[in-house]
């Protein structure tokens, strides 16, 4: 039974659709171009309507395929009232496509033809169709093409002080002048200037002196009072020029002479010196060898035999 209804129905559309394309073809063969008509509904346009005619007939679909078959070419409210599938119109496409034919001859033939709003009025302002986005005409912020502005880098117009310095090295012959941890100062007596020095082994002392300094002073001091208040424990003043030297070494507690410093042979020796003493004038029952330096240190002398000669094994100092 179904079977037999749906050829009765298709053999309806065919004529139906044989007829519409008669017709159509007949009365526009002058133009090739639909464009808007009038309505029915004043200010208001029929989904399904493709010719405007106020109604929605079959000729309606045959337009749409004429369009789509390039026959001819539908425009303004026609292709509103042709979109009954609510396609999204593009910039590739005006919405209309074969699904349109097949919803108004269904809903001619009063068949299911689902959500589409064909055979219903809308307002040409207000219609449901999508309209293609449009682009922004405000052309994007520029970024500045102006270089920011910087303060220009002001070089100082004095340039800094630089003095020349020369290194300057005190030497201990004696082997006490370090005991009791004293400071040691070069001291320029025109300039009133003092520096202290610094140890570079147990006896030797370096400091660097400006090399405008020719006549220098040494003092040795209490380390834990400031050499501008302090009561030298020893001085070594009116040393003479240095000339091309840069060594003071110590001759006793208040002399000394000027000479060269070398690394390699300028450090303090290790070993024993063996010391004899003749006491045959003497004859003394005991000899002894006393060593003050800072704390004082007794060295016993041996006597050799039965001669009058005493000897001793001392630490050997340079």
């Amino acid at each position: 039974m179904k079977q037999s209804q749906r050829k009765f129905w298709s053999v309806v559309l065919a004529v139906m659709l044989l007829v519409s394309m008669f017709t159509m073809l007949s009365a526009s063969a002058a133009s090739a171009t639909i464009t808007s008509g009038a309505s029915t509904h004043e200010g208001q346009l029929l989904y399904g309507d493709t010719d405007l005619n106020g109604i929605v007939q079959i000729k309606d679909a045959t337009l749409i395929q004429e369009h789509l078959a390039k026959m001819l070419k539908l425009s303004g409210n026609s292709l509103l009232t042709g979109n009954v599938n609510l396609s999204t119109v593009t910039s590739k496409s005006d919405g209309l496509d074969i699904k349109d034919v097949t919803i108004i001859q269904e809903y001619l033939a009063k068949m299911s033809y689902g959500s589409s709003p064909i055979g219903t009025w809308f307002a040409i302002a207000t219609q449901p169709v999508t309209q293609p986005a449009t682009q922004p005409t405000v052309a994007p912020t520029k970024t500045p093409t102006a270089a920011p502005t910087t303060l220009p880098t002001i070089a100082p117009t004095v340039a800094p002080t630089t003095v020349a310095t020369t290194t300057v090295y005190f030497k201990d012959s004696l082997g006490w002048v370090g005991t009791a941890s004293a400071a040691i100062y070069a001291y320029n007596s025109s300039t009133q200037q003092s520096i202290q020095m610094t140890a570079v082994n147990s006896i030797v002392w370096s400091a660097g002196i400006p090399s405008s300094w020719t006549t220098i002073d040494f003092y040795r001091c209490d380390p834990s009072v400031a050499f501008s208040t302090a009561t030298a424990w020893n001085s070594w003043t009116s040393t003479g020029a240095m000339g091309t030297n840069n060594k003071f070494t110590i001759t006793s507690d208040t002399a000394g002479t000027w000479g060269v410093y070398d690394s390699s042979t300028d450090i303090p020796l290790t070993g024993t010196t063996t010391l004899y003493f003749d006491n045959t004038v003497a004859n003394w029952t005991g000899v002894y060898l006393f060593s003050f330096s800072g704390t004082q240190t007794v060295y016993p002398f041996t006597q050799i035999g039965t001669t009058g000669i005493w000897t001793a094994d001392v630490p050997t100092a340079k």
